[in-house]
């Protein structure tokens, strides 16, 4: 009988030391899981972050191609601009040295008069 009772309580020592075991391994777990759900969170947070961070980029790189594009066509309509007056002015050179020729074959008709 003393026997018996023994082994009843080195078993009852064993399943109290499995149930120990088991209750850290349980702790160790949840542990893990929850520095994993807290290292997702941090992961998910950094993810949303830089994805900000790209699309601010993005709008910004369209901005500056947008101003690009526009200080292009202000270029092209500058030139534009300068080749009219350019040829608008020759236009008017041609009309006055057209006028001086005539006022000088005008004066010299005079002057053989």
């Amino acid at each position: 009988l003393q026997q018996e009772q023994q082994q009843q309580m080195n078993q009852q020592q064993q399943l109290e030391e499995q149930q120990q075991q088991l209750k850290n391994a349980q702790k160790s777990d949840d542990e893990a899981i929850n520095l994993g759900k807290s290292r997702d969170a941090e992961r998910e947070a950094e993810i949303a972050s830089l994805r900000d961070e790209l699309q601010q980029e993005q709008q910004q790189q369209m901005n500056q191609q947008q101003q690009l594009e526009e200080q292009q066509q202000q270029l092209k309509n500058a030139q534009k601009s300068d080749d009219e007056a350019i040829n608008l002015g020759k236009s008017r050179d041609a009309e006055r040295e057209a006028e001086i020729a005539s006022l000088r074959d005008e004066l010299q008709q005079e002057q053989q008069q």
